[in-house]
């Protein structure tokens, strides 16, 4: 399947995202929002897919909505909507935190408006040298900060290496991530236990131990 102005790229179980409207800054434009939506189900679904990244082409990440859509009334931002459906920015946004999958966003130029929500919907956030990238980073919105040249290359080896990890507890950690503010103690030791009896279980906890007896790289299959 296609899009026309997001691009989708899976290899070494990493999803790779790309905003594709570069002359635009990679603002919101057309169908651009309901394809990120469509894309973010597709690698959801994908179980070859372990980590995702989100990132732009060109020299921005995302500059938000396409204000020439808006002075000329052609914004689809609210469009193919009924009343009681949600936008889909607003779909991207919930879908990225239901996802059971690590998602980064390499921020590689300007983000805002809906392109600063849209990386902070991300649980890492890395950014090259660009405009304020610095104090975003003493505020805590960005994770790493790397020259622009390197962002890819750094990205792409946190990917794979979080890619390497077996699937099952990063997802559980996620979502214990996603709660813990919600839980008191005795709530998040349930949790603990109840991800425990179920980890404890999957092939890929006795992959994990025989690879460490065998003093090899273990090769997990999410199961």
């Amino acid at each position: 399947m296609s899009w026309e102005h997001v691009l989708l790229d899976k290899k070494d179980h990493i999803g790779w995202v790309t905003l594709n409207r570069p002359d635009k800054l990679n603002a919101f434009g057309g169908r651009m929002r309901q394809e990120i939506a469509e894309i973010i189900d597709d690698v959801c679904a994908d179980p070859e897919v372990r980590v995702i990244v989100i990132t732009g082409a060109g020299k921005a990440f995302c500059v938000g909505g396409d204000v020439t859509e808006f002075v000329s009334g052609e914004t689809k931002a609210l469009a193919e909507t009924s009343s009681t459906e949600r936008p889909a920015m607003s779909k991207i946004v919930l879908a990225l935190n239901r996802v059971e999958k690590p998602v980064i966003a390499a921020v590689n130029g300007v983000a805002a408006g809906g392109g600063v929500n849209l990386a902070l919907a991300c649980e890492l956030i890395f950014s090259g040298d660009v405009i304020d990238a610095g104090e975003a980073f003493e505020i805590g919105m960005v994770n790493k900060i790397v020259p622009h040249e390197q962002l890819m290359d750094v990205t792409g080896r946190m990917a794979k290496r979080i890619a390497g990890n077996a699937p099952i507890p990063i997802a559980f950690a996620k979502r214990g991530l996603q709660n813990f503010y919600q839980w008191d103690l005795a709530q998040a030791l349930d949790y603990e236990s109840f991800v425990l009896g179920v980890t404890m279980k999957t092939d890929d906890i006795k992959e994990g131990f025989t690879a460490f007896l065998e003093k090899r790289e273990p090769q997990f299959k999410g199961r």
